[in-house]
């Protein structure tokens, strides 16, 4: 059995402009905020269609004060969590063949629109 694809994601801070989200079918994702530092957790529902403008509404950010990690469950759309300070690291564990099983929707390039979270 091969090891489960993993590694640590450093992320530096950035302003909570969100153009695009993924999706893993047949995979689940965990993130685990290293350090206690505090960050931004946006997802969607998996019955969310983003290739439709008005389901953007459904989009949602939440805090987490880095006491926690995320596990985002089957067709859920995300992205990397956002430290919400200078910078930040997390580990990140994904299914065996989550690369193949990844689906992207930028609606940046699709509607010209971002998802600004305000703090």
């Amino acid at each position: 059995q091969r090891p489960l694809p993993h590694g640590i994601i450093k992320m530096k801070y950035q302003p909570c402009r969100i153009s695009q989200l993924n999706r893993h079918i047949k995979s689940t994702q965990a993130l685990i905020p290293l350090g206690g530092k505090a960050c931004l957790v946006v997802v969607a529902p998996p019955t969310v269609n983003l290739d439709s403008q008005a389901d953007l509404k459904q989009v949602r950010a939440f805090i987490n004060d880095g006491s926690c990690g995320v596990n985002i469950d089957l067709g859920s759309w995300h992205m990397a969590l956002l430290p919400l300070g200078p910078e930040m690291s997390m580990v990140n564990i994904q299914g065996e063949r989550s690369a193949e099983d990844t689906e992207e929707r930028s609606f940046a390039e699709k509607f010209d629109t971002v998802i600004e979270v305000v703090l």
